[in-house]
């Protein structure tokens, strides 16, 4: 993993990349092409209105493994998250999945990705059964596939 982070010199807080040891062994790409997974993180930044920044210029380069995000809060770290969910988009930056950018081609992310934030809406009118179809619908799956799973 590398991470490129600029310093804080009195700007906002940015989040720090850190390996967590014990991590996993890599996994192989999905297809069989036997090329390792990479998320690569590109001058991000998200703009909310005025000069009001989430993340701001930031780049990593993340491999397979385990990975803490740490930073204060307001550095940004949820709001890195939901980009890499595919729910906004950055303001400014690119974000490559195996050399495809999500923000262009989101489903090249979504049967890979896994995300649960600390606090996620439910929608209250919906029982437990309609949910799991709306979340089935979210990650691309038919019907009948989902209700076989």
């Amino acid at each position: 993993m590398t991470t490129t982070v600029a310093p804080l010199d009195g700007a906002a807080a940015r989040p720090v990349a850190v390996p967590l040891e014990g991590a996993a062994p890599a996994p192989r790409h999905p297809q069989g092409t036997g090329s390792t997974l990479e998320l690569h993180i590109k001058g991000v930044g998200k703009r909310y209105g005025g000069d009001r920044w989430g993340p701001r210029d930031l780049s990593l380069t993340l491999g397979p493994g385990v990975l803490g995000l740490l930073g204060p809060s307001g550095a940004g770290k949820s709001t890195l998250m939901r980009i890499l969910a595919t729910i906004p988009t950055p303001t400014v930056g690119q974000v490559l999945w195996n050399g495809t950018d999500i923000a262009r081609s989101p489903n090249a992310l979504r049967p890979v990705l896994g995300y649960l934030p600390q606090d996620f809406g439910v929608y209250p009118h919906l029982n437990a059964g309609e949910f799991l179809a709306y979340l089935a619908a979210i990650k691309g799956l038919d019907g009948k596939t989902a209700r076989r799973r």
